[in-house]
């Protein structure tokens, strides 16, 4: 009786594992099947027999993982239609998986073949505007997709897949990577834009600055010439030795494909706050109030562009981004970066994840001040 019994086990065992391979959760094959007809694009591509994607927007971005030097990490910042999202109990709970396939024009791929993978991480609720006004806005759940890769990746064009829990592909994300002599991978550039240097010494003295930046510089004022050679004295004036003119202060710009773009920390901020918003932040920051001036008569007319900004200050990735040597070595360097994505309608942001203000540093001896910024958009 008990080798009868085994003998039955054994053979639903055996049913149950050939049965497997036909299970979607099983399956090695993995189908885009996009609709290649209405495609935009605009790097997002939907399977032709999916009538409801959670995916309704893909931003990307590149940064260097400070505390793994051989590694880079490419994000995918996804926006997710919370109305046809699965019943669940936590918003962590992200409905989507992200792997990172070569190109295949046949848009099918094998799992086992995936380069790289992550699952996607929580980071806020919030709502896009409709398309008309008839419409209500479209509230979404956003969610950080992290993909950490050795510096050898190699070039070439790849596909993101976003996969649902039952191995269905909901769609798909087509990306060019370039890998640079530094390692770096560029998808896309952005302008790092009016970074202003402003030197304050005790006396009297020569300065030299170089800047080491991690992409290509577009315009600079007074020219940079491998570095700018300058006298600066005690009440903000610079002279250019070069050119013997005076100035408030160095500006540049530069275009990079791994400008800062965390919002871990952020504010949501409406057009008409902008001004009492920054006053209190650069301020805490340590901005004196000429330089707050500059600051936001810079930047309010772009703010003023969106009823709503998103707004960060990721400071010191962008400090790895654009290193500054200076000599003499400043005392005191203040350096504040702010990135910024226009928003239609207010998004909720958890206390875990709002901007707080900056404690305000010492302004002692010969003193560097900076500031710069990026606008992000969708």
């Amino acid at each position: 009786m008990k080798k009868k019994s085994l003998t039955v086990f054994f053979s639903m065992a055996i049913c149950l594992l050939m049965l497997l391979p036909s299970c979607s959760l099983f399956k090695k094959d993995i189908i885009g099947n996009p609709d290649l007809e209405d495609y935009c694009g605009d790097g997002i591509l939907y399977p032709k027999d999916l009538k409801d994607p959670y995916t309704v927007y893909i931003a990307t971005s590149f940064q260097t993982d400070p505390d793994r030097s051989e590694e880079e990490q490419l994000f995918f910042m996804v926006s997710l239609d919370k109305s046809r999202l699965p019943d669940t109990d936590s918003p962590k709970d992200c409905p989507l998986q992200l792997y990172l396939f070569g190109k295949s024009e046949e848009y099918s791929w094998k799992k086992s073949s995936a380069k790289l993978g992550a699952k996607g991480k929580y980071i806020m609720d919030g709502a896009y505007p409709a398309s008309d006004d008839s419409s209500d806005p479209t509230e979404v759940r956003l969610y950080e997709f992290a993909l950490n890769y050795k510096k050898n990746l190699s070039s070439g064009e790849y596909t993101a897949v976003f996969l649902r829990s039952d191995n269905t592909v909901d769609c798909m994300y087509d990306i060019r990577i370039s890998t640079d002599n530094h390692g770096f991978v560029h998808d896309h550039e952005t302008t790092v834009a009016k970074p202003v240097i402003y030197l304050y010494p005790e006396e009297t003295m020569d300065v030299s600055i170089h800047l080491d930046f991690e992409g290509d510089l577009t315009c600079t004022y007074p020219a940079y010439n491998d570095g700018w050679n300058v006298t600066a004295f005690p009440d903000g004036r610079i002279l250019d030795r070069s050119t013997s003119r005076f100035y408030d202060y160095l500006f540049w710009e530069g275009r990079a494909s791994e400008v800062p773009s965390s919002f871990e920390k952020a504010a949501c901020i409406a057009s008409e706050d902008s001004v009492a918003f920054l006053e209190e932040y650069l301020s805490a920051a340590g901005l004196n109030d000429s330089e707050i001036d500059d600051f936001i008569s810079y930047w309010l007319p772009q703010l003023q562009q969106s009823p709503y900004n998103l707004i960060s200050f990721p400071t010191e990735r962008y400090e790895e981004l654009a290193r500054l040597d200076v000599f003499p070595k400043p005392d005191t360097e203040i350096r504040i970066y702010m990135v910024f994505m226009p928003l239609q309608e207010p998004v909720e942001i958890e206390k875990d994840h709002k901007l707080e203000l900056p404690k305000t540093p010492s302004r002692e001896g010969f003193t560097l001040v900076e500031w710069g910024g990026s606008k992000l958009s969708k």
